[in-house]
């Protein structure tokens, strides 16, 4: 699972205001888009899927990493996790600028948020295409999805390491 302050920080780091329009940006399981559309010309709505293992990255052991203080070995044990953040953005005219306009512009800015903003929080696994424009009611929309990576772990202290002798005289 992703750690919840991982999760806030993404939440809050999405793009809420490009150039004059405002912006809603909810979780999906708690915004209704077709009332949100009728205060907001775009609506995003966020969601994580897919949270599994990262195979890859993660060792075999477990052992992400060692460290060694006053005698004692630290491991930090653990594995990679992958999940799919998900962010769907809605648009409708917003009587000057055509839904289209609105929905290209934003997903331009996101693509940028996801190349620039978002490593600084979450490590980027990869950032898969933008979906085509589809009609959804009254809106446009289309979906962005980026592979998210984060670590999940605990450490474990060997004491035991402190007590091994090492004489190497003969």
């Amino acid at each position: 699972m992703i750690p919840s302050n991982v999760k806030e920080a993404i939440f809050g780091s999405i793009p809420d205001q490009p150039g004059t329009i405002n912006v809603c940006i909810e979780y999906a399981d708690r915004c209704d888009v077709a009332v949100e559309l009728e205060t907001y010309p775009v609506v995003v709505t966020v969601r994580y899927s897919g949270d599994k293992t990262d195979k890859i990255r993660t060792p075999v052991n477990h052992i992400l990493d060692v460290q060694k203080e006053n005698g004692e070995i630290t491991y930090t044990m653990g594995e990679f996790r992958q999940a799919t953040l998900s962010l769907a953005v809605y648009a409708v005219d917003s009587g000057e600028i055509p839904a289209g306009d609105l929905l290209d512009d934003y997903m331009q800015l996101l693509q940028t948020w996801a190349l620039k903003d978002l490593p600084g929080i979450v490590e980027i696994a990869e950032i898969n295409e933008i979906s085509d424009i589809s009609n959804s009611g009254n809106a446009l929309t289309r979906n962005f999805d980026v592979v998210i990576r984060t670590a999940l772990t605990y450490e474990k202290a060997d004491p035991a390491a402190a007590s091994i002798e090492t004489d190497f005289s003969l």
